[in-house]
C-alpha cells in the first residue's frame, strides 16, 4: 500500500524545516520529489498514485501546495504556512532621498558628507563652508554584509548562477533576475533607512519627514505580466498549436521533473 501522499508531502517540508532554511516552506519540484524519496527510502512512485509524472502529482495536491509553474524550474509553496515576506511589493512605492541615498551609499568614492541643518540636506563637506555632523558612508564591507544577509533569505530556486556571481562580486542589480531583483532593492532601501534613522538619533537630530520619497509612476517588473500571459496561451492551445511552440535549450535544460 503506498503512503498517504499528504503525510508524505508534510514529512518532506518538515525535513526542510529542519535545515533552519527561513524559507523552508518553498522548493522547487525536483527538490520536493528528492525529499520525498528520502522519507520513502527511495521508495516513492508517482504510478503508485495514479499518475504518469511528479508534476501530475504535485498539481494533484493544490489542496496543500501552493504550485508557481511561471518559475523554471517550477516551484511549491506549502499552504498556511508562510507568512507575507518583509520583500512583498509595498502599496505605495518609496525611495531614500537622493542626498541621504548619496551619502550613505558613495563608499566607491572619497567624498565626505554632511548634514547641513540650515538647509535640513545632505552634502559633499566641500560644499557646506559651516560644516555640520559627518553622515555616515557604509564600507565596501558592510555593503557586502547586506548582500549576504539578503541572500541568505532567498529561496533555493531563485539562486541560479548569476545570482551567486551577484553576492560574491560587486555587481549592479541589474545584474539579478527582474523578480529578485525587486526583492533585493527593497531590502536595500530598509537597509539604508534605518542606517539614518540611527544615525539621526544619535546626533539628537530629528528624523526628516521626507526621509523617504514617493515614487512617482512606479511600474513593477513586466516580468511576471508576460510569464502570466503566456501561461495563459500555452493553456488556451490546442495540441497541434503545442506541437509547434519553441523552447529554447537552456530553459529545458534548467528544468528537472
Amino acid at each position: 500500500m503506498p503512503h498517504d501522499s499528504r503525510e508524505l508531502i508534510r514529512l518532506a517540508f518538515e525535513r526542510a524545516k529542519e535545515t533552519g532554511r527561513p524559507n523552508w516552506y518553498r522548493m522547487d519540484v525536483g527538490v520536493l520529489k528528492n525529499r520525498i524519496l528520502d522519507v520513502t527510502d527511495r521508495g516513492f512512485r508517482e504510478s503508485e498514485y495514479g499518475v504518469r509524472s511528479f508534476m501530475e502529482f504535485v498539481r494533484g495536491h493544490s489542496d496543500v501546495l501552493e504550485v508557481d509553474e511561471t518559475r523554471c524550474p517550477p516551484a511549491v509553496t506549502l499552504r498556511g504556512e508562510h507568512e507575507q515576506p518583509e520583500s512583498a511589493s509595498e502599496s505605495v512605492p518609496t525611495k531614500v532621498r537622493p542626498d541621504l541615498w548619496r551619502a550613505v551609499m558613495d563608499f566607491a568614492g572619497n567624498t565626505r558628507y554632511v548634514w547641513d541643518s540650515n538647509e535640513g540636506v545632505a552634502k559633499p563637506e566641500s560644499d557646506c563652508p559651516a560644516g555640520g555632523p559627518a553622515i555616515p558612508t557604509i564600507t565596501e564591507e558592510q555593503f557586502t554584509k547586506w548582500k549576504s544577509a539578503f541572500a541568505n533569505s532567498v529561496d533555493e530556486v531563485d539562486q541560479d548562477a548569476r545570482f551567486r556571481e551577484w553576492v560574491e562580486n560587486l555587481r549592479p542589480a541589474e545584474f539579478l533576475a527582474g523578480r529578485v531583483k525587486h526583492r533585493w532593492n527593497i531590502h536595500l532601501k530598509k537597509q539604508v533607512e534605518s542606517h539614518l534613522s540611527a544615525w539621526f538619533q544619535e546626533q539628537n537630530l530629528p528624523i526628516p519627514s521626507d526621509l523617504l520619497d514617493t515614487v512617482h509612476g512606479a511600474r513593477h517588473s513586466p516580468d511576471d505580466e508576460l510569464r502570466r500571459r503566456l501561461i495563459a496561451c500555452v493553456r488556451a492551445m490546442s495540441t497541434d498549436e503545442l506541437k509547434r511552440v519553441q523552447i529554447p535549450s537552456s530553459a529545458l535544460l534548467r528544468l528537472k521533473l
